[in-house]
């Protein structure tokens, strides 16, 4: 495509991350991964591309502009004609460009590793070095905070699903409760971070880690597809791309195949949409939601009656603070108030009372961007009977930006336990 004066100036894509880099520079950039170029524009210039609505060109948009400083009109189509042909436009090509890449993705008959090598070793020696050591000490984790010693194994954790190398302590933390775990199939509820096309996106695949392959168990999310097509009026969504760049899932792939990989476990990878409609928008009702509750009560009573022995992963982080997120300040004056707000919902999941941690965060409509919501609710929902312990939380001081993220690790077991 061709970019002049008199272009329609085509929308930005609404699914790239923003950074302001310094005052009055942002950076902007494709965390869904159809590019791997990093832009930095002047605020201006970013001000007036959000002014496109699919309607006016480029010289009706600078004519109306409210800028500080009078706009370059050959730079300005130099910069939008860049920005199309690398995909940061909404534009034909660019939706050409994705639905190839998802196509080809649909085509892989396995999941390859996206982030080994960045995220975690890709050496499966030093990959093994890295996990004895997150699980070394996140067991001394566990017994600094009282939680060794617990007869048992657990049926269902809450894993971050912050990068290991920032959080794998906590990672640590709450896979050395299930060693001893007889589970066959890991059922591992993700957060779909790039794309969200559907409730619910399982991934078909096996996944390829650095210490083999993970097999998906497809017989368990075909019965579960078939339990929710009456209700749904669909089968869930057997589109793979959600899953191409997604870590929530990965992350918990390495530390499974590390551990249970030689008796060959299954896993069910699903992605759980956000409730937003309900908790962001202040309104709750979720429980009121019949979709959700079939989707909650397939995935407990499903894989007991195939026979299955499950443990449920939820693969959540808890706070996203701080100016990189939109905050107007930066995240360590904020670290007191994250920890407090933390803390609520964590007791409400030691208590195994689903509605006052999803009532709590409705009534702040989610304002420290719990990133989790869905499948921590989603796996209280499926282990009704059960309730969860505390093993480890901490906080992630990004300081370059400004920015933090907190997250925790939990074992959840029956009442009474």
């Amino acid at each position: 495509m061709t970019i002049k004066s008199t272009t329609i100036l085509p929308l930005l894509r609404h699914d790239l991350e923003l950074f302001e880099v310094m005052p009055g520079l942002l950076e902007l950039y494709d965390t869904a991964g159809y590019t791997d170029v990093t832009v930095r524009l002047p605020s201006d210039l970013l001000a007036l591309l959000l002014e496109a609505d699919g309607q006016r060109t480029i010289d009706e948009i600078i004519a109306t502009a409210a800028t500080s400083k009078p706009i370059d009109r050959d730079k300005t189509i130099e910069v939008v004609q860049m920005l199309e042909q690398e995909g940061f436009l909404q534009t034909q090509s660019y939706r050409d460009r994705r639905d190839e890449i998802h196509a080809e993705y649909n085509r892989l008959p396995v999941r390859p590793p996206a982030f080994a090598g960045s995220s975690y070793a890709d050496d499966p020696a030093a990959l093994r070095r890295e996990l004895d050591g997150y699980l070394e000490a996140g067991q001394k984790l566990v017994e600094e905070h009282g939680a060794g010693g617990i007869d048992g194994v657990p049926r269902g954790l809450y894993v971050p699903h912050i990068d290991p190398r920032v959080g794998g302590d906590l990672y640590g933390a709450a896979y050395a409760t299930i060693r001893e775990s007889d589970a066959d199939t890991f059922v591992i509820l993700g957060v779909p971070h790039t794309m969200r096309n559907d409730r619910l996106m399982f991934s078909r695949m096996d996944f390829d880690t650095p210490l083999g392959r993970l097999h998906t168990d497809r017989e368990l999310i075909e019965a579960i597809a078939d339990e929710l097509e009456p209700t749904l009026g669909r089968r869930p969504t057997l589109d793979e791309a959600p899953h191409m760049h997604e870590h929530s899932i990965e992350f918990q792939t390495i530390f499974l195949q590390h551990l249970f990989g030689d008796r060959q476990v299954r896993i069910v990878p699903l992605l759980l949409d956000g409730l937003f409609e309900w908790v962001e928008s202040g309104t709750g009702g979720v429980e009121e939601d019949a979709a959700w509750q079939t989707i909650y009560e397939a995935l407990r009573s499903v894989p007991e009656r195939l026979g299955r022995r499950v443990c449920f992963i939820a693969s959540v982080d808890f706070c996203h603070f701080g100016r990189k997120f939109g905050d107007d300040r930066e995240a360590l004056g904020m670290f007191p108030e994250v920890e407090t707000h933390d803390r609520r919902l964590i007791a409400a999941a030691e208590r195994g009372d689903h509605q006052a941690f999803v009532d709590d965060l409705t009534a702040t409509r989610n304002a420290y961007r719990v990133c989790g919501v869905s499948p921590m609710y989603g796996l209280m929902r499926v282990l009704p009977e059960y309730h969860g312990r505390l093993l480890a939380w901490d906080r992630w001081d990004e300081r370059e930006r400004d920015s933090g993220v907190s997250y925790a690790a939990m074992r959840f077991d029956p009442r009474g336990t």
